[in-house]
């Protein structure tokens, strides 16, 4: 798009505080329901044994946290998947996600590696689940590989919920019926 010379654009006006908190709320909405359905179909995929695709979706889950705090604080989110960018967008904003995902032991870091690797690797390395193994995550945890996110997608939604009633934003109805 380009301005024409018989029609220039009208220049943006900020939002009012109620259109601001509308605009949040149905962010809030979209973003908050559908990780819900994501961690609740990871979660039914570990009872089934589909460990790399419930990864899959775990990092999905996580995926849409990020950009559900990110549009629900400031209207805006990068157009990415990459979770180390989502989160060094979204810490700054909420300190208190920090601890969701810390840096402070090889172990969280590596838990967060495999996790980041989930959106390529669990769908199409066949090595995937056995680097999880590897690097200890599965014994360590003494869980599957797929399900190290369950927790820390757990404690994200509860973040995503703080802030969402910080800015006095509604949590919508689940459609699944499952809770993150």
């Amino acid at each position: 798009m380009y301005e024409a010379d018989d029609f220039p654009f009208v220049a943006p006006k900020p939002l009012t505080e109620e259109a601001a908190r509308a605009e949040a709320q149905k962010h809030f909405n979209q973003w908050f329901s559908s990780a819900e359905a994501f961690a609740a179909s990871a979660a039914f995929l570990v009872q089934r044994g589909n460990f790399n695709e419930a990864a899959f979706n775990y990092h999905q889950a996580t995926e849409r946290l990020y950009h559900c705090v990110l549009l629900t604080l400031t209207l805006y989110s990068p157009k990415s998947h990459k979770l180390n960018f989502l989160r060094s967008q979204a810490e700054p904003l909420v300190p208190d996600l920090i601890a969701v995902w810390p840096r402070d032991t090889k172990f969280a870091q590596r838990c967060f590696e495999l996790l980041r690797q989930a959106y390529v690797n669990a769908r199409y390395s066949p090595h995937y689940q056995d680097h999880a193994r590897r690097v200890g995550v599965a014994r360590r945890a003494r869980r599957t590989p797929a399900a190290f996110g369950q927790g820390s997608v757990r404690e994200a939604a509860r973040a995503a919920r703080l802030i969402a009633r910080r800015l006095r934003i509604r949590r919508p109805r689940s459609s699944c019926g499952a809770d993150a």
